[in-house]
């Protein structure tokens, strides 16, 4: 009885459906896929400008970094599994598209230089040297060292401070002023504006030279004589006896 119930119960065991548990395991592939275009540029350049050198920029877009998953260890089973399956999304390749830019060529200007040579004519004109005009009471003439005429006659002193001379002034004999000629003091105006009033004259004598202003006219004396005060008649001839021959003046 005892082993009968035994039986029993490995016959049952044995009569009972296997049943074993399935584990479904999932693995997920990723797959990238990269594609490379190039492209050509075509610029063209004026040939009269320097070429500036231009390079196709390439962009490429950040990777994605791949993601793995380890696949878990795989049961056997006796029957086959359902597998998920595996989807696969190749990522769009990037695309740089240039376009090639069309530059017309301009033509360079012709420069035309032109020079015209002018012709220098250099032409000499004589022209005769005037004479210079002297006034002399005698035959003697010269230059003087002030520029003016050379003049030649006697020379006499007198008192000047009986009145007032020609030009409207006064002096006094240790001045050394001047009467001239009335044929040098003539010029047709009112003798107080005379313009050789005031001016300056050298007198030469014996080498020396001696500076008088123009003060007074002398009515009686020829051309070219002058009439001086008593200091300026002892200055320039010391030994005359008042009267003195032979004595030249000229404007200072």
């Amino acid at each position: 009885m005892k082993s009968f119930a035994i039986f029993a119960l490995s016959a049952t065991a044995l009569a009972a459906p296997a049943y074993h548990k399935r584990d479904y395991v999932y693995d997920t592939v990723i797959e990238s896929v990269y594609e490379t275009v190039y492209t050509t540029t075509t610029l063209w350049v004026d040939p009269t400008q320097t070429p500036v050198s231009s390079a196709a920029a390439f962009y490429e877009q950040p990777q994605a970094a791949p993601t793995s998953s380890s696949a878990a260890p795989a049961v056997a089973v006796n029957t086959p599994a359902a597998a998920a399956a595996a989807q696969v999304q190749p990522e769009q390749a990037s695309q740089v598209t240039t376009s090639a830019v069309y530059v017309a060529p301009t033509e360079a200007p012709a420069q035309t230089s032109t020079t015209s040579a002018a012709a220098v004519v250099s032409q000499q004109t004589y022209v005769p040297q005037a004479p210079a005009t002297t006034t002399t009471a005698s035959t003697q003439t010269g230059t003087s060292s002030g520029g003016g005429a050379m003049h030649t006659g006697d020379m006499t002193y007198y008192d000047v401070s009986v009145g007032t001379g020609s030009c409207g002034t006064t002096a006094s004999n240790s001045e050394f002023v001047v009467a001239l000629s009335h044929l040098d003091m003539n010029n047709g105006v009112n003798p107080n504006a005379n313009p050789l009033c005031g001016q300056k004259i050298n007198i030469y004598y014996n080498g020396a030279t001696h500076q008088a202003t123009i003060f007074d006219t002398c009515p009686t004396c020829a051309e070219g004589s002058i009439d001086v005060t008593q200091s300026l008649f002892e200055a320039v001839a010391p030994n005359g006896d008042g009267r003195v021959h032979d004595v030249t003046w000229s404007l200072a």
